[in-house]
Formats: C-alpha cells, sequence, structure tokens
C-alpha cells in the first residue's frame, strides 16, 4: 500500500503532466507540511509556477 504522501505526489505529478496551464493549490498538495503552513507552501509554489509563465 502507498503512504498518503506517495499518493499525493503520484497524483500531483500526474495532473502536472498532462497540461502545463491547470494548477491545483492546498494543504493536501503539499508533500513537506501540513494544515495552514501546507496551504501557504503550496500557494506559494503555484503563484511562482504561473508567474515564470507569464
Amino acid at each position: 500500500m502507498m503512504s498518503t504522501s506517495a499518493v499525493k505526489n503520484t497524483l500531483a505529478e500526474a495532473v502536472q503532466a498532462r497540461g502545463k496551464r491547470l494548477h491545483f493549490a492546498g494543504e493536501h498538495l503539499s508533500p513537506n507540511a501540513s494544515g495552514m503552513e501546507a496551504a501557504f507552501e503550496s500557494g506559494s509554489r503555484v503563484a511562482r509556477l504561473v508567474a515564470e509563465r507569464v
């Protein structure tokens, strides 16, 4: 059985591989933290990705 973090990483990688214009952020997508810290980390990561592509 895969760990929760492995499942999250696998799903995030699959979504990212499908297209460059669709981004998801939230605590459920952060591999390194949980709660508010994870939400901030995930949102910051996605904001940087979007800013780089604009």
